[in-house]
């Protein structure tokens, strides 16, 4: 090993470099980094004084890039001074291309698996390769979730392997070394001995040992053995500690000392010293205990040299403990994902253990035993216990079996689910006694299945007349459930469970019996959380009386939900409690529920009285079709409420309504027929609303006709005729000649999904009014090309002579119109060419002619995108749309095309985009003077606005596609950005797209990209380095945003 040479005159330092065509070492000058201070040596000098150089090592140890504390490679790129050493240059390949190195997935065959991180920069090469720098492998055509993969060797040496003697040359030489921070992760992969043979870490000495020495001796073989890091862990069970729990410890007291590994940063140190503490109540032992227990006699004294024969080298593990730690740690395991058991915690979650631990969580085997074979007797021969998702589930036909299933249920903690069929006629005892069970399980669902039958008169009076009120009340005082559910069901019916949706899990739904009569749901978020029920019940106050007095008070409600059943479509009523903590004696209404649920029966109080003490914080909502004449209705709780009501008819009682429930905000009349008008309806409540100390919005619904829009009418602030104002959605059979005529200046909004000619008369009149015209904020046109051409021009004048904020055209060239007593509106369906033609020329003579006054566009183009071809032959489009801000285009686009085959879609982008800073502003090609004429009108514009929000949907994309495109974003002031394409995407077109995404973006709500194809290993691996790991609930700058399915 020679020694550095230093010029004392230039205050140099020369790495000294073997090659084997070269007799003498080469010494090459060190520079010290600008900015992290370091002394290395640039990569280009080694490269000039060796030109075929792949690699530098000392003896079989890789010597790595420097990098810095985020492992990216510093630049320019270099590798670090290591004073008093001779490094090696080594030419060609680093593999032998006969032999495929398996043992190893991060390309260094020999030298221990430890990393040493230097500082530097920005990265400035595909991220994509760092991926073992992160501590996770890297994968060939690997997609996230699959199940096969491949190890794959990295090229540009980000992997680094120091040997143990490169260590301690540097150690000994170097005075103040700096320990970097060294990012690890947990996982295994493949084994491969090395023959090397390690010289002793630490020679036997006279001198006090401290705690890195005695690691040091204790796990110095483990170096012999190659484990890869390339796999990240996903299931990690308690029962592989016997054979591998040394080796684990010595891994973790090495993380945590530094020993041969740089230390970790403070919050990792604390995770791995719980590992450690772990094992320890395992019964592995530690370097810590091994020396506490040395030193407990005398804490004077000093670990000596012979008290080390007491704690043996860990023993190197062979290739078959690898692998089969590999089965265990492997992170795609899906194809042994039946295997798995869960187990759930006394804090709550759920963990996924292997068979053998799950069994021997329970320490009666008898126990295990007799949950297989609880189907064998007559009495519950439907039962099965689902080990995947930890579902316990039979059908019980005798109380004896009843009481076997729940005391097997209070032993055995690990299952979450238990779904029971009570099929028999029970006595009120009995019920009694299985609430009070129900009343000590703790489990995450608990699914009761009971037969029909008539509510007895106690539970008539308490508003509950279908029955089995001790259930329901022993679930509404059990916070141990999460959630629960009774239904009812016919006698000899089958036993079904719920469908397992393909893109929703949901332990509520899952293995839940299929039964359309739900008696009550009883939800929490976490055990002992606020209470969500939803309750079946035959009497509001009853009930609401009733639910207060058996928990105690409304103090552990966030929502209380009642179905009236009574009939088919039932009467839904939800009353919505805010927070009060029963602590808090300030609180508005703590006071009221204090007293009530110190000993005053609530059935004895009036119950309005006890919501206005309370000042009305509470919110009640109704949805109901019928049964107007509810005295509830009526009591003056509602704060909201929807109703299907005939206008004719019932016309008194809706005045009743609002006059009665004086807090009521919101109200919503769906009207049976189609045949209405909404101006006469609102005459004749009009009093009452003006009456009304609160109310907010009224809102009338005509009948939905198919395929159209649903009709709306809204009258917001009708209690103040000068904050009043109308919102108006309406087709072309709604009657609204009279709302233009009535309320025309009111019109703040206004949504056409057709209009009559008689409706656009008299919207036309109204608009010219010299005194308080219609003169609306916000305009929304759908399906233009359906509209009759006087409508169309009506608009027209009524669009180009107004001063709205917002003007929407949006719709489909391929919509037709067919007859209302058909079917009820319009469809998609097979279109000639010819009609498309005709279609799209109506849209693009309409844009033309409102051109600078729209806002928002949004067009469904045909596979020829017939659209695009049209807008191009107009002669004055792009510049005479400055205030366009949206703009959403879709079209199944066929293959072979490109986004921009289509000039008129380019310009418009480029148009509304940033200008280009490489823009050649004296340059005389014709191209260039377009986009001059038009960047100089632009600047012109007062209005000017750019686009924050773009869709493009099935089109095809090509690389110069989207470099083309995000040239031409300005994401600073993107809003939501979505493009949808047909054609796969490559991994370096994705990281162009997330190298655009605006992180910082205050604004950002959505940016949204996708091919249909998802990402593979390798892009999820470089995604994750820049953004995190995949489906992280951290959102960049408060959006959401999804890259081919990698969610950050």
């Amino acid at each position: 090993m020679a020694s550095d040479e230093y010029d004392a005159e230039t205050d140099t330092f020369y790495q000294a470099f073997r090659s084997p065509d070269e007799v003498e070492p080469i010494q090459i000058p060190t520079v010290r980094h600008p900015t992290q201070g370091d002394l290395y040596v640039l990569w280009c000098d080694i490269s000039t004084c060796f030109p075929e150089a792949t690699r530098i090592q000392y003896e079989n140890s890789f010597v790595p890039m420097m990098r810095d504390d985020r492992l990216y490679r510093v630049r320019p790129h270099g590798i670090q001074y290591h004073p008093g050493v001779v490094l090696d240059v080594i030419y060609g390949k680093r593999f032998s291309p006969k032999k495929k190195n398996r043992s190893n997935g991060n390309g260094s065959a020999n030298g221990p698996n430890f990393e040493h991180h230097a500082a530097g920069l920005k990265p400035t090469h595909d991220v994509g390769n760092d991926r073992s720098e992160k501590g996770e492998g890297k994968g060939e055509g690997k997609h996230i979730g699959g199940n096969s993969r491949t190890g794959s060797e990295e090229q540009d040496g980000s992997t680094v392997h120091l040997n143990n003697k490169l260590n301690d040359a540097i150690r000994q030489t170097t005075p103040t070394p700096s320990h970097n921070q060294a990012l690890i992760k947990a996982g295994v992969n493949k084994f491969a001995p090395t023959t090397q043979v390690l010289q002793d870490i630490h020679p036997f000495r006279k001198l006090p040992f401290t705690i890195e020495d005695v690691i040091k001796r204790r796990a110095k073989d483990i170096l012999k053995s190659r484990p890869s890091t390339q796999s990240q862990p996903r299931m990690l069970t308690r029962c592989i500690i016997p054979f591998v729990g040394d080796y684990m410890m010595g891994v973790l007291e090495m993380l945590k000392y530094g020993v041969y590994i740089d230390m970790l940063p403070q919050g990792v140190t604390q995770r791995v010293s719980l590992m450690i503490k772990y094992l320890e109540s395992k019964g592995v032992q530690s370097c810590e205990s091994f020396m506490a227990a040395a030193m407990s006699s005398d804490p004077n004294s000093a670990v000596a040299e012979l008290m080390l024969d007491q704690l043996p080298p860990i023993t190197v593990l062979d290739s078959e403990t690898w692998m089969e730690l590999e089965s265990r740690i492997d992170r795609f395991r899906t194809e042994e994902y039946a295997d798995l058991m869960p187990f759930r915690t006394t804090d709550g979650d759920i963990r996924w253990i292997c068979k053998a631990h799950w069994m021997g969580m329970c320490s009666d085997e008898e126990l295990c035993h007799e949950l297989g074979v609880f189907k064998g007797s007559p009495m519950s021969t439907e039962s099965q216990h689902d080990t995947i998702y930890g579902v316990w589930s039979s059908r019980i036909k005798n109380m004896n079996r009843a009481r076997l299933y729940f005391e097997l249920a209070f032993q055995i903690p690990w299952n979450p689910v238990f779904t029971i069929w009570l099929d028999w006629d029970m006595t009120p005892e009995e019920e009694i006694e299985i609430g009070g069970a129900i009343g000590t399980l703790s489990a995450a669902v608990v699914h009761i299945l009971v037969r029909n039958r008539e509510g007895r008169r106690e539970e008539v009076e308490a508003g509950f007349s279908c029955g089995y009120l001790p259930l329901t009340t022993a679930a509404l005082r059990n916070p141990n459930i999460e959630t629960f559910s009774l239904s009812s069901e016919e006698v000899g019916m089958e036993y079904h469970f719920g469908a397992i949706e393909d893109d929703m899990f949901d332990m509520v739904q899952l293995y839940e019996p299929i039964s359309k009569a739900r008696l009550a749901m009883v939800e929490r978020g976490r055990k002992g959380g606020m209470i969500k029920a939803n309750l079946a019940g035959s009497d509001v106050d009853s009930v609401i009386k009733t639910t207060f007095g058996l928990v105690g008070g409304f103090h552990q409600f966030g929502e209380l939900r009642l179905g009236i059943v009574a009939s088919p479509q039932r009467d839904r009523l939800t009353v919505k409690f805010p927070f009060i903590a029963t602590g808090d004696a300030q609180a508005v209404g703590y006071e009221v529920e204090k007293r009530k649920y110190e000993g005053t029966r609530t059935t004895d109080d009036d119950l309005y009285a006890f919501f206005a003490k309370r000042e009305w914080r509470d919110e009640f909502s109704i949805v109901t079709c019928l049964h107007y004449d509810r005295e509830f209705f009526y009591a003056g709780y509602l704060t909201e409420a929807v109703f299907l009501v005939s206008f004719k008819d019932e016309g008194p009682l809706i005045r009743a309504l609002i006059t009665s429930n004086k807090r009521l905000k919101s109200l919503l009349l769906k009207s049976k027929t189609a045949d209405l008008d909404p101006s006469q309806v609102y005459e004749t409540c009009k009093q009452p609303l003006f009456d009304h100390p609160v109310i907010e919005v009224f809102t009338i619904h005509p009948r939905k006709i198919q395929d159209k829009t649903q009709s709306s009418f809204a009258w917001r602030n009708p209690n103040d005729h000068a904050k009043m104002r109308v919102d108006i959605a309406c087709n072309q059979v709604d009657r609204v000649e009279a709302m233009f005529q009535r309320y025309g200046p009111l019109i703040e909004q206004i949504d056409i999904d057709g209009l009559s000619p008689v409706d656009a008369a008299a919207m036309e009149k109204s608009a010219r009014r010299k005194k308080k015209p219609f003169a609306p904020k916000r305009m929304s046109i759908k399906d233009v090309h359906l509209i009759e051409p006087p409508v169309r021009e009506i608009l027209q004048e009524i669009l180009i002579k107004g001063s709205m904020e917002d003007v929407l055209v949006l719709g489909s060239v391929l919509t037709q119109a067919i007859p209302v007593q058909a079917a009820g509106g319009k469809k998609d369906e097979t279109i000639s060419a010819v009609k498309v033609e005709a279609n799209v020329r109506i849209w693009t003579s309409f844009l033309v002619a409102i051109r600078s006054k729209v806002t928002e566009l949004s067009v469904r183009d045909d596979p020829q995108r017939r659209f695009l071809r049209a807008m191009e032959l107009q002669p004055v489009m792009l510049p005479e749309m400055p205030r366009l801000r949206s703009f959403h285009h879709s079209s199944a686009t066929s293959v072979g095309s490109s986004l921009f085959d289509r000039s008129w879609l380019d310009m418009l982008l480029q148009f509304k985009g940033t200008i280009p800073q490489d823009f050649d502003t004296a340059s005389n090609d014709p191209s260039s003077a377009h986009k001059r004429e038009i960047f100089a009108r632009r600047s012109q514009m007062a209005d000017f606005q750019a686009i924050t929000d773009l869709s493009l949907n099935g089109v095809q994309m090509t690389a110069e596609d989207w470099t083309q495109l995000l040239s031409y974003m300005d994401f600073s002031q993107m809003v939501k950005f979505e493009v949808i394409q047909k054609n796969p995407m490559s991994k370096e077109t994705l990281l162009q797209i997330a190298d655009a995404v605006p992180r910082e973006s205050m604004v950002l709500q959505r940016f949204y990209v996708q091919d249909d194809g998802g990402v593979d290993y390798d892009a999820a691996a470089a995604l994750e380095a820049k953004f995190g790991p995949w489906g992280s609930t951290h959102k960049a700058g408060g959006a959401h945003v999804d890259l081919n399915w990698f969610v950050v």
